[in-house]
Protein backbone atom coordinates (compact mmCIF):
# COMPACT_ATOMS: atom_id res chain seq x y z
CA UNK A 1 0.00 0.00 0.00
CA UNK A 2 1.00 3.32 -0.53
CA UNK A 3 0.84 6.41 1.49
CA UNK A 4 -1.54 7.92 -0.42
CA UNK A 5 -4.12 4.88 -0.14
CA UNK A 6 -2.91 4.87 3.70
CA UNK A 7 -3.95 8.27 4.16
CA UNK A 8 -7.73 8.01 2.64
CA UNK A 9 -8.07 4.84 4.77
CA UNK A 10 -7.33 6.89 7.77
CA UNK A 11 -9.27 9.92 6.89
CA UNK A 12 -12.39 7.91 6.14
CA UNK A 13 -12.11 5.93 9.12
CA UNK A 14 -11.66 9.19 11.16
CA UNK A 15 -14.99 10.48 9.04
CA UNK A 16 -16.87 7.42 10.63
CA UNK A 17 -15.54 7.96 14.50
CA UNK A 18 -16.29 11.62 14.09
CA UNK A 19 -20.17 10.61 12.87
CA UNK A 20 -19.94 7.95 15.45
CA UNK A 21 -19.27 10.26 18.26
CA UNK A 22 -21.89 12.98 16.53
CA UNK A 23 -24.58 10.53 16.45
CA UNK A 24 -24.60 8.81 19.48
CA UNK A 25 -21.67 9.82 22.66
CA UNK A 26 -22.20 13.36 22.33
CA UNK A 27 -26.24 13.66 22.61
CA UNK A 28 -25.88 12.22 26.07
CA UNK A 29 -22.76 14.57 27.42
CA UNK A 30 -24.59 17.44 26.19
CA UNK A 31 -27.81 16.43 28.04
CA UNK A 32 -25.97 15.78 31.28
CA UNK A 33 -24.17 19.02 31.17
CA UNK A 34 -27.31 21.14 29.93
CA UNK A 35 -29.30 19.24 33.20
CA UNK A 36 -26.33 20.11 35.77
CA UNK A 37 -26.36 23.26 34.41
CA UNK A 38 -30.35 23.75 34.73
CA UNK A 39 -29.23 22.04 38.97
CA UNK A 40 -26.94 24.72 39.30
CA UNK A 41 -28.98 27.60 38.34
CA UNK A 42 -31.79 26.43 39.94
CA UNK A 43 -29.69 26.15 43.25
CA UNK A 44 -28.02 29.46 42.91
CA UNK A 45 -31.20 31.26 42.39
CA UNK A 46 -32.72 29.62 45.73
CA UNK A 47 -29.39 30.52 47.47
CA UNK A 48 -30.49 34.13 46.86
CA UNK A 49 -33.89 33.12 47.73
CA UNK A 50 -32.84 32.32 51.07
CA UNK A 51 -30.84 35.33 51.35
CA UNK A 52 -33.67 37.48 50.80
CA UNK A 53 -35.53 35.69 53.52
CA UNK A 54 -33.22 35.76 55.40
CA UNK A 55 -32.53 39.72 55.06
CA UNK A 56 -36.49 39.92 55.98
CA UNK A 57 -36.48 37.86 58.63
CA UNK A 58 -33.74 39.78 60.24
CA UNK A 59 -35.40 43.34 59.70
CA UNK A 60 -38.36 41.89 61.52
CA UNK A 61 -37.87 41.41 65.24
CA UNK A 62 -39.44 40.04 68.29
CA UNK A 63 -38.34 41.76 71.66
CA UNK A 64 -39.31 41.26 74.97
CA UNK A 65 -38.37 43.27 78.24
CA UNK A 66 -40.23 43.72 81.40
CA UNK A 67 -43.83 41.56 80.43
CA UNK A 68 -43.92 43.59 77.28
CA UNK A 69 -43.53 42.11 73.74
CA UNK A 70 -43.00 44.62 70.71
CA UNK A 71 -43.09 43.57 67.05
CA UNK A 72 -41.12 45.47 65.07
CA UNK A 73 -41.28 45.92 61.27
CA UNK A 74 -37.88 47.91 60.07
CA UNK A 75 -39.28 46.66 56.62
CA UNK A 76 -42.75 48.61 55.66
CA UNK A 77 -41.95 51.87 54.72
CA UNK A 78 -42.64 53.51 57.63
CA UNK A 79 -41.26 50.93 60.31
CA UNK A 80 -44.20 49.52 62.51
CA UNK A 81 -43.95 49.07 65.74
CA UNK A 82 -46.57 46.60 67.76
CA UNK A 83 -46.47 46.56 71.33
CA UNK A 84 -48.28 44.32 73.61
CA UNK A 85 -48.40 42.54 77.52
CA UNK A 86 -47.38 39.16 77.65
CA UNK A 87 -48.17 39.15 81.31
CA UNK A 88 -51.38 38.36 83.03
CA UNK A 89 -49.21 40.79 86.11
CA UNK A 90 -50.29 44.79 85.62
CA UNK A 91 -47.19 46.16 83.69
CA UNK A 92 -46.07 49.32 83.62
CA UNK A 93 -43.95 51.44 81.20
CA UNK A 94 -42.70 54.68 81.40
CA UNK A 95 -44.15 57.95 79.30
CA UNK A 96 -41.37 59.79 79.10
CA UNK A 97 -42.65 62.63 81.57
CA UNK A 98 -42.04 60.74 84.65
CA UNK A 99 -45.45 58.55 84.76
CA UNK A 100 -46.34 55.11 83.93
CA UNK A 101 -48.66 53.10 81.72
CA UNK A 102 -50.21 50.39 81.97
CA UNK A 103 -50.73 47.91 78.90
CA UNK A 104 -54.90 48.91 79.02
CA UNK A 105 -53.70 52.52 78.96
CA UNK A 106 -51.53 52.43 75.57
Amino acid sequence: MSINATLIFQLIVFAILVWFTMRFIWPPITAALDERAKKIAEGLSAADKAKADLAAANARTVVGTDGWIYFVDNVSVPPVAIFFCNSNNVTTAGDGSGGFLTANDL
